[in-house]
């Protein structure tokens, strides 16, 4: 007796697991169960598997993340994630964060020096204070 999709969702519904799949692939049968964390894995992937992964490589591009959905669909992978957002979930901004970017954009202090202060890099600090900006 093969297990299918619908079983694996149900399954994992019951641990409190999310497994988004399409409707249309709840009967299809799952023959292997395979996890990568490779920024190529469509050059990998084979039908009828449930691939399990962070999608950490695809993390932050909207459009590499859908070609990886598309490319699980077009392989007929067993399962495919919808709605699921990939990667690590991003870190909450530091309290002193709004005030050392106030500093840093005033030339009071560096990059670096308003990043060590909010405990970042200043690669990161930067991507952070760009969205800020744009939210502001």
């Amino acid at each position: 007796m093969a297990i299918t999709v619908r079983d694996i969702v149900e399954l994992a519904q019951k641990k409190g697991c999310v497994l988004a799949t399409g409707e249309s692939k709840l009967s299809k049968e799952v023959y292997y169960v395979d996890t990568m964390e490779i920024p190529d894995m469509e050059a990998w992937m084979k039908p009828n598997v449930l691939y399990i992964t962070t999608g950490y490589a695809y993390s932050g591009t909207k459009e590499k993340i859908l070609s990886l959905i598309k490319s699980l669909h077009d392989v007929n992978a067993a399962a495919k994630a919808r709605g699921v957002k990939f990667g690590r979930p991003p870190l909450p901004i530091p309290q002193n964060f709004y005030q050392m970017h106030k500093d840093w954009r005033a030339g009071k202090i560096t990059i670096e020096e308003a990043a060590k202060a909010c405990n970042m890099c200043p690669k990161t600090f930067y991507s952070k204070a760009v969205k800020y900006e744009k939210s502001s």
